[in-house]
C-alpha cells in the first residue's frame, strides 16, 4: 500500500475524530481520579525510594466534543500499582499530565511541553486531531521515546522514536477478515460509504483478502445521504449468496447499518472493529448485535481470564473508579506496563536516552498480558509502508446475549500470518 495522499489523511482524521468521540461518549462520565496536571503530577511513591523518574501523558479531559479522561486516569492508576509495589527499581513514577482540549494547536503544544520538561518517555498519546502528527514528529526529534499509542495515524509507524502499542488501523482491518474466517464464512461481502475514512479501512481489509485468496463477493458503498438508513446499500451487500459482511465507517452508521442488514433478514456474522462498536452502540442493538465480530487492538476487557485484565480491572476500580475501562484506557494502562518493563532491563541511570535506546534494542519480548507480547529488534512488519509495526496481535470477540466475549478459544492472534497461511 502506499503511503496516503492529504485526501486520504483527511478522511482518516475523520474517522479517528468519530471513533474518539464515540469512545468519549462511552464514558461511564466524571473526571479522572487522579489530580495530575499540566506541568507536573505526583503519584503516591509506595515503597519506592530512589529519584522520581518522570513520565508524559497527553490527551484531551476537558472538551465539550471530546474527553477522555479515562486515558489519564488508567495512566495514574498503572503508575500508583507500579509505585505501590517499589518502582523501577526502586524509583518511583510520576505523571505529567497536558490537556490537549482536543485541539490541533493543543497537542502540539503539549508534545513540545512535555519535552520541554524533560520527561523520560511520553506515554500513549492521544494524538487524534492533527494528522500531520507534528508534535509527534517534534518530540521524537528532540530523542523523547513516544512508547504505546493506539495506532491511529500514520506518521506513527514511520517516525523514528515512537514505538505503537499494536498494529492501528491495518490490524484491526486484517483481524476482522481472520473473524470471518474462523467463523466459517465462505462468501463476504464488503460494506461501508463512499467518505474516506470508510474508503481506507477497507482498502486495508481488500488487501487483507487478497494476502487469503480470498476475493469479495462484492463491495458496496453506500450514500449516506442518499440512502440515509442504510436499508438500500444493505440490501445490495447481501443480495446472492453472501454468508457474512464486513461493515466498517464512522460509528455514526454504525447501528444504522446492522439494523439494516438485520431488517433485511441477513441473521450470518458481520465484522468490524470495537473503535466502531463500542458497548453503548451494542447495547442500543439489543438482538441484533448478536453475531457481530468485533476485532480489538487490546485484550478484551470481558476476558477476565486474563490475569492482566484481571489486575487492570482491579486497579481501575481502586484508583479511578469513576474512569472507563474502555480500550482506550486499557491502551494508556498497558502502555506504562511496557514502559516500566522496558525500563527494568536499563543498567545504570533512566532517562530519555537510555531509554529511546533500551526501545529500540529490546529484543527479549515483553509479555504484557493486556496486549500481544513486545519486542523491537530484529522485527520486520508485514507492511512495508508500516515499518514500526513491532506487535501485531489482536484480540477477536463476538456478541451473545449483548456482551461482547472473546470469540473461539480466546487470546490474540496475528492476523497477517494467519491470513498468509490460507492462501
Amino acid at each position: 500500500m502506499r503511503y496516503l495522499s492529504r485526501k486520504h489523511l483527511l478522511g482518516v482524521a475523520t474517522l479517528i475524530s468519530a471513533l474518539a468521540v464515540t469512545t468519549a461518549c462511552s464514558s461511564s462520565g466524571g473526571g479522572s481520579s487522579s489530580s495530575a496536571t499540566s506541568g507536573g503530577a505526583s503519584s503516591s511513591s509506595g515503597g519506592a525510594t530512589g529519584s522520581t523518574i518522570t513520565i508524559g501523558g497527553t490527551g484531551s479531559i476537558s472538551s465539550s466534543v471530546l474527553s477522555q479522561p479515562e486515558r489519564q486516569g488508567a495512566e495514574q492508576a498503572a503508575i500508583s500499582v507500579i509505585n505501590a509495589a517499589g518502582g523501577v527499581k526502586g524509583h518511583p513514577l510520576k505523571l505529567d499530565w497536558c490537556d490537549t482540549k482536543n485541539d490541533a494547536n493543543g497537542e502540539f503544544t503539549c508534545m513540545r511541553q512535555l519535552a520541554a520538561d524533560k520527561v523520560t518517555a511520553i506515554v500513549a498519546p492521544g494524538l487524534i486531531v492533527d494528522q500531520s502528527s507534528r508534535g509527534l514528529k517534534y518530540a521524537a526529534a528532540q530523542g523523547i521515546p513516544i512508547i504505546g499509542g493506539q495506532g491511529l495515524s500514520p506518521a506513527e509507524f514511520s517516525t523514528p522514536g515512537v514505538f505503537p502499542l499494536a498494529s492501528g488501523i491495518p490490524g484491526w482491518s486484517y483481524g476482522q477478515v481472520v473473524a470471518l474466517v474462523n467463523a466459517g464464512c465462505k462468501h463476504i461481502a464488503l460494506f461501508g460509504d463512499n467518505e474516506a475514512g470508510s474508503l481506507y479501512i477497507l482498502g486495508f481489509t481488500q488487501a487483507a483478502m487478497q494476502l487469503a485468496g480470498i476475493t469479495p463477493v462484492r463491495y458496496v458503498k453506500a450514500d449516506q445521504n442518499a440512502d440515509p438508513t442504510f436499508a438500500q446499500g444493505a440490501a445490495q451487500a447481501i443480495a446472492g449468496g453472501v454468508d457474512c459482511v464486513v461493515f466498517d465507517s464512522s460509528p455514526t452508521y454504525g447501528a444504522k447499518a446492522v439494523q439494516a442488514l438485520r431488517g433485511a433478514g441477513f441473521k450470518g456474522p458481520i465484522a468490524s472493529i470495537t473503535g466502531v462498536f463500542v458497548q453503548p452502540i451494542i447495547n442500543s442493538l439489543g438482538a441484533n448485535a448478536n453475531n457481530l465480530y468485533l476485532t480489538s487492538q487490546m485484550a478484551l476487557n470481558t476476558d477476565t481470564s486474563n490475569p492482566g485484565v484481571q489486575a487492570f480491572l482491579a486497579a481501575m476500580k481502586k484508583y479511578a473508579p469513576s474512569d472507563d475501562t474502555n480500550e482506550t484506557a486499557m491502551t494508556a494502562w498497558t502502555a506504562v506496563q511496557l514502559f516500566a518493563g522496558v525500563a527494568k532491563t536499563i543498567s545504570g541511570g533512566i532517562d530519555s536516552a537510555s531509554m529511546l535506546a533500551a526501545m529500540n534494542n529490546l529484543s527479549t519480548p515483553i509479555d504484557l498480558q493486556t496486549a500481544g507480547p513486545y519486542e523491537v529488534k530484529g522485527v520486520t512488519s508485514p507492511l512495508k509502508d508500516y515499518p514500526r509495526m513491532f506487535n501485531n496481535m489482536v484480540a477477536i470477540g463476538v456478541v451473545k446475549d449483548g456482551k461482547l466475549a472473546p470469540a473461539g478459544s480466546g487470546g490474540f492472534v496475528d492476523p497477517f500470518k494467519a491470513l498468509a497461511a490460507l492462501k
